[in-house]
């Protein structure tokens, strides 16, 4: 019976060892992640990018060759959805009526 719990206290320790040794091996990673400034400015630059539209479409034109399409410009934004963000974005853009 010895044997037994003997052995079963050795595969739990060794089971407890490998477990703490993965936690400090993601601490550090962790840490690395954190503290890299090169990620942290990669970050920064796949946060934000530029929607261009390709304007393809032709004019329509009614009897009185007025256009009747693509009169108007429109905007698009994405934004952060943050206070601080919300209160920028409705100082900027024009009431709607």
């Amino acid at each position: 019976m010895k044997n037994y719990t003997e052995s079963i206290f050795r595969r739990t320790s060794a089971i407890f060892a490998a477990m703490v040794l993965a936690a400090a091996g993601l601490v550090g990673q962790l840490s690395w992640i954190v503290s890299s400034d090169q990620l942290a400015q990669t970050a920064q630059t796949q946060s934000k990018y530029t929607l261009t539209v390709a304007d393809e479409r032709g004019f329509i034109y009614d009897c009185k060759m007025q256009p009747l399409v693509g009169t108007e410009q429109r905007w698009q934004t994405a934004v952060f959805p943050t206070p601080q963000n919300q209160k920028k974005v409705l100082d900027a853009v024009e009431p709607e009526r």
